[in-house]
């Protein structure tokens, strides 16, 4: 893609993908919509999958965070 001319590229990814992508230092912004309310059973994968990361010291930090509102969800 690069070599295509492409700078920027959005991605809507499962936890398989989206954890390649952070582990080969793909991504440089996060865009995450929050609505409030969640779906899912307990024990349900999360947003990213490979290593566990269940300490907060082991949590990829994020930086530069803006929210928007659209109705009752959040982007």
């Amino acid at each position: 893609l690069h070599a295509r001319g492409a700078r920027r590229v959005w991605v809507e990814a499962g936890p398989r993908l989206a954890a390649a992508l952070f582990d080969e230092g793909f991504v440089d912004q996060v865009c995450v919509y929050l609505a409030p309310r969640l779906l899912g059973a307990a024990g349900a994968p999360g947003p990213l999958e490979g290593a566990p990361r269940s300490r907060m010291d082991e949590a990829l930090r994020l930086e530069e965070l803006a929210f928007e509102r659209f109705g009752d969800d959040l982007r």
